[in-house]
């Protein structure tokens, strides 16, 4: 199975770890009902990359988790388009908080 990180400005690798874990990048499962987030790295093959990007969430796209679900299944909010992403593909994507991060 080809496993890949797919990074704004970068090309794919093959260990599937952060490169620059200086920067706050975390899955979209554990960010917090209300939080603003960018898409900054898809951690899967260009497959999955191109689908999200035909959902209307291509890279760097800015994100609102409007609700979290059981087992790490979110539904998010981009523009007027709300969607439920499943654990799988939502574990699998990192963003990072985003301008106007929900405060707490």
């Amino acid at each position: 199975m080809f496993d890949a990180t797919m990074e704004i400005g970068s090309e794919p690798t093959s260990h599937g770890q952060m490169t620059d874990l200086g920067n706050r990048r975390f899955p979209l499962t554990l960010a917090d009902e209300g939080d603003r987030v960018r898409i900054v790295a898809v951690q899967a093959g260009r497959g999955m990359t191109r689908r999200l990007t035909d959902m209307g969430l291509p890279m760097g796209s800015e994100i609102v988790v409007v609700q979290r679900l059981g087992k790490g299944s979110v539904v998010v909010a981009h523009e007027q388009t709300r969607m439920a992403l499943g654990a799988g593909m939502a574990h699998r994507i990192l963003v990072t908080p985003a301008d106007g991060f929900a405060e707490r």
